[in-house]
């Protein structure tokens, strides 16, 4: 299923909370009861597409797990410790190469565009938030087979290229909290989840040809992803 992008804009709030002394500034201490908010995350992502069996041959996997998100977002006053709050996003949440000696080499890009909806419960310097909603996510790859070694028996020769996409609308959670250096800026810790699929391959193939035909015995699942970020970053209300 296509989906194509999601645009909302997103603001976020902020409360003054003044404590003085030793633990520091206070927890976004502003006078606003709405202030809108950027941010940006270093991720760090583990994902459900596992190495599959071609010909009786296990494919390797290399995980590149390392991408990034920025997002917008606000928080509005709800009492006088809870606010609420909503953000967008858009992440890239690295990619994944698959290589087999049956004659095959792939690579696939993961990237999410999102929007949360949540709360924000905030203790002197720290923010502690929960927030739920949907990613639209996208599978992006390339493919290569050498036809000689994927149909073996010497029936088939050459080589493939095919170019894959494909975009799902997933359930997410992300939890996590802040630090507040100052009324502004405040380091994030966060864990989120894409509620995606599982993916599966198993292929056996034979061309044995002098008139004995072509053999295919594949089974493939090939959808969105499940995935599991950390996230690191930093927050800036403006």
């Amino acid at each position: 299923m296509k989906i194509k992008s999601i645009v909302t804009a997103s603001l976020f709030s902020i409360f003054a909370n003044a404590h003085a002394g030793a633990m520091g500034p206070a927890s976004s201490s502003v006078g606003s009861t709405i202030l809108p908010f950027v941010s940006i995350e270093g991720a760090y992502t583990w994902n459900s597409m596992y190495p599959g069996k071609i010909n009786g041959f296990q494919s390797t996997r290399n995980n590149y797990p390392w991408g990034g998100r920025a997002a917008g977002g606000f928080a509005l006053k709800h009492t006088e410790n809870l606010r609420l709050s909503g953000e967008v996003g858009w992440g890239s949440y690295g990619n994944n190469r698959f290589s087999t000696t049956a004659g095959e080499a792939a690579c696939y890009y993961f990237y999410g565009f999102d929007i949360l909806l949540g709360a924000i419960y905030s203790y002197r310097q720290l923010d502690f938030f929960a927030k739920a909603g949907a990613m639209i996510e996208t599978l992006r790859g390339n493919a290569n087979s050498d036809l000689g070694q994927f149909y073996p028996g010497g029936f088939y020769s050459g080589h493939i290229a095919e170019a894959t996409s494909q975009t799902a609308a997933l359930p997410e959670i992300k939890v996590g909290s802040e630090y507040n250096f100052n009324s502004h800026l405040a380091l994030s810790l966060a864990y989120m989840y894409a509620f995606g699929s599982n993916q599966s391959l198993s292929a056996n193939n034979q061309a044995p040809g002098a008139g004995n035909g072509v053999t295919l015995n594949q089974q493939l699942r090939f959808q969105a992803p499940t995935f599991n970020t950390i996230m690191l970053g930093l927050r800036y209300y403006i």
